[in-house]
């Protein structure tokens, strides 16, 4: 039905002229950091854009932020009257948008100058449907970037890059920030999973690169995305894998992806990946309260975790290791728009 709506929508156009391109910020509960988000939305030069914000039922003023902006005539709002999650929102604001690109932009984070005009540049050269860039990953309480998503991820590509569905699994690069030609979403009728409310994204992208989508990915981060502003990062992680491992075992039956034998057969090979980091949890968090016969215990308990274990470790020392050798990319971070030392620290 939305695929549809949006098909009837943009077949309405009027004379009015279309924007380049439409940013579209699914917000719940992100007051203090939703005009940051804004206001690099509305900072990028060199193209013709929209913002329009989808507060998903907030209880904290998230929507008066968002308010005071669309009084300016930049910033258009909707509000859904009740929580509906990034899914619905996403497909909404994509209903409404009007440009011929749209931009994901998530409440809590912020663009680089320039990062939009770079990507369509490299999009309409390289004739993509999709096109992406590396995240900087940015701590709430310092505003310091400890690392980039394709930095731990390990993706090796140097140079821009056409993924296919495997690259996608095995770099998991379900988090990155695509601007996305709406022309083919329409025309496929592609929308988010309702109801799916972690690794929609990824599942969004997987279909579309299954129904063809070109995706080019720019190795090079433009994107900051804020961390550790959601409760500890103990709970975090721990719901984080058990909805990577449900989210997981979803795609696999999944109608469009269960037909692909080589998909199917990587994304049980992430599934194995995710329990083993479940597991590994347990054991670093008795690690950190000093709780040495209780890791004793696991360990014997579960021999597997040994395996587990000696696995993961030198997959730690890669990651550390990638991340002091790039460690000057670091620098190329930038400030949320309104705070001190705005410019590239």
């Amino acid at each position: 039905m939305a695929a549809v709506a949006m098909e009837n929508a943009m077949s309405t156009v009027t004379m009015e002229k279309v924007p380049q391109l439409s940013v579209i910020i699914a917000a719940y509960n992100c007051a203090p950091y939703l005009a940051g988000a804004i206001e690099s939305a509305l900072g990028q030069g060199g193209l013709d854009l929209e913002v329009l914000v989808v507060d998903d039922a907030s209880t904290d003023g998230t929507a008066e932020v968002a308010r005071r902006y669309e009084k300016t005539g930049r910033v258009k709002l909707l509000v859904n009257e009740v929580n509906r999650g990034p899914s619905f929102s996403r497909n909404r604001a994509i209903l409404a948008a009007r440009g011929e690109w749209v931009a994901q932009l998530d409440g809590d984070d912020w663009f680089a100058p320039g990062r939009l005009v770079t990507l369509l540049q490299q999009a309409t050269v390289s004739h993509a449907d999709f096109i992406a860039d590396d995240l900087f990953m940015v701590e709430d309480s310092t505003l310091q970037a400890v690392s980039t998503r394709f930095i731990d991820n390990g993706v090796p590509w140097q140079a821009v890059h056409c993924i296919g569905p495997l690259d996608l699994i095995r770099y998991d690069l379900g988090s990155i920030k695509p601007l996305i030609r709406r022309a083919f979403l329409v025309e496929n009728s592609l929308v988010y999973e309702v109801g799916v409310n972690y690794g929609e994204d990824f599942l969004f992208l997987l279909k579309a690169l299954l129904l063809g989508a070109k995706i080019m990915i720019l190795p090079v981060p433009m994107y900051h995305l804020r961390r550790g502003n959601t409760g500890s990062l103990t709970t975090q992680r721990k719901h984080l894998f058990y909805q990577i491992e449900n989210a997981t075992k979803q795609l696999i039956v999944d109608a469009d992806v269960s037909q692909h034998a080589d998909v199917v057969a990587a994304l049980r090979r992430r599934l194995g990946y995710v329990k083993r980091l479940a597991m590994l949890e347990e054991v670093v968090q008795l690690v950190k309260r000093g709780k040495v016969v209780s890791v004793i215990r696991a360990l014997v308990a579960a021999p597997k975790l040994i395996s587990a274990l000696l696995c993961r470790m030198p997959e730690m020392m890669r990651m550390r290791m990638r991340r002091y050798l790039r460690r000057k990319v670091l620098d190329q971070a930038h400030r949320p728009p309104g705070t001190e030392s705005a410019n590239k620290f």
